[in-house]
């Protein structure tokens, strides 16, 4: 993952209906953390609306759970 990748940030390890489309802005692997201008959101499978707020999120391995499957994916 780099600054300007797009990505797919997951609500829930293991689920692909509740997401979040965002590019990334700045990340820092010491933290985890990955700062992104949002694009897109997606509940259980129905785009929201335009997403254009700034999120954080954390990089797969940093929180409990991330075992069930991958919550970040570079597009």
């Amino acid at each position: 993952m780099k600054v300007n990748d797009i990505i797919k940030s997951r609500d829930f390890s293991g689920r692909d209906d509740c997401f979040i489309i965002g590019k990334v802005l700045d990340y820092n692997t010491v933290t985890g953390e990955i700062e992104c201008q949002g694009i897109m959101q997606v509940w259980e499978n129905v785009v929201q609306d335009e997403y254009p707020d700034v999120f954080t999120t954390v990089m797969n391995g940093f929180l409990p759970f991330d075992s069930y499957g991958d919550r970040i994916t570079v597009l």
